[in-house]
């Protein structure tokens, strides 16, 4: 999906933000905090071309304040 999205970006077509779900097994990784913004910068993209969504099971195994501030974290890539 990275890939998509810099090609997209490299060819001038326009696009929202492309959304993705991020599982709870995803999320409970201990790099993912880490990898997410390595990865989107990795693939030539923003981290604003990302919407990144995040399951049920999430919000009930972590706190709103700990999903928040990994997700500002990988906002900050940019």
């Amino acid at each position: 999906m990275t890939a998509d999205i810099a090609t997209w970006r490299k060819l001038g077509l326009p696009f929202e933000r492309i959304a993705f779900n991020v599982s709870g097994a995803r999320f409970r990784q201990r790099d993912f905090k880490a990898r997410t913004p390595s990865c989107i910068a990795r693939a030539g993209i923003l981290a604003s071309d990302l919407e990144l969504e995040v399951t049920e099971n999430i919000l009930l195994e972590h706190t709103l304040h700990d999903v928040t501030a990994t997700f500002e974290h990988c906002a900050r890539s940019e």
